[in-house]
Order: C-alpha cells, then sequence, then structure tokens
C-alpha cells in the first residue's frame, strides 16, 4: 500500500525525508562496500555492521 503521507508521519517535508533517505543509502552502500572486503579478509571492518546498525536505530528513533 502506497502512504503518501508518509514524510508527514515520520515528522519530514518531503526534501528532508529526501535527504535521510540519500544519506542513509550512502551509509548503506558504505557498508556493503566494507562487508565485502570483511568476507575476504576477516580482520578488516569486524565491528562496522554492528556500529551501522546501532546508529541507524538511534537516527530512526530520533523521529519517535
Amino acid at each position: 500500500m502506497i502512504n503518501i503521507n508518509h514524510p508527514k508521519d515520520v515528522g519530514l517535508t518531503y526534501f528532508n525525508h529526501l535527504f535521510f533517505a540519500w544519506q542513509e543509502a550512502l551509509r548503506a552502500f558504505g557498508l556493503f562496500i566494507v562487508m565485502t572486503f570483511h568476507g575476504v579478509v576477516p580482520w578488516i571492518g569486524g565491528g562496522a555492521f554492528t556500529s551501522y546498525v546501532t546508529k541507524a536505530k538511534a537516527r530512526l528513533d530520533a523521529f519517535e
């Protein structure tokens, strides 16, 4: 179901929501790169995923 009021529901304007979503996409892409290398070289970026998830949850909790 499409919720066209989603940005408003989370307390953001359309452009604030767009900027936030793009920031998260860039962070997730960076994590993808780190985790790809981590799979090959396990001693690189070991805590990156846990750190990302913890910080992402804090960023999302700010909207509650």
